[in-house]
């Protein structure tokens, strides 16, 4: 699986809404090569911890939110802990993530 940072741009291009900016700020995004999942790493305005949401392609081509976790002390944590996820859906095989 071949993970690539994408602008802020990029990863609004992909998604249908973005995270709410009194709750959280964001400031790493990325995605795979073929597009059907993308991430994003926050910080938590209230408590300063980081965390991230992972994103997958649903039936109408935009990306939702599948999975996501906070209360990382560290940025490095949260890239971490975002990559054994993605690494978990990309190795799943699912490509469309509906939302039921």
């Amino acid at each position: 699986m071949a993970i690539r940072e994408i602008t802020l741009q990029e990863s609004l291009a992909l998604r249908s809404e973005t995270a709410q900016p009194f709750l959280v700020d964001e400031y790493a995004w990325y995605a795979v090569d073929s597009d059907h999942l993308s991430a994003v790493v926050f910080i938590d305005r209230t408590d300063k911890d980081h965390g991230f949401a992972v994103l997958g392609r649903d039936p109408n081509g935009m990306h939702r939110w599948i999975n996501g976790e906070h209360s990382s002390q560290t940025r490095e944590e949260a890239f971490e802990r975002l990559l054994v996820t993605m690494t978990k859906y990309e190795q799943s095989g699912e490509t469309v993530f509906p939302q039921d």
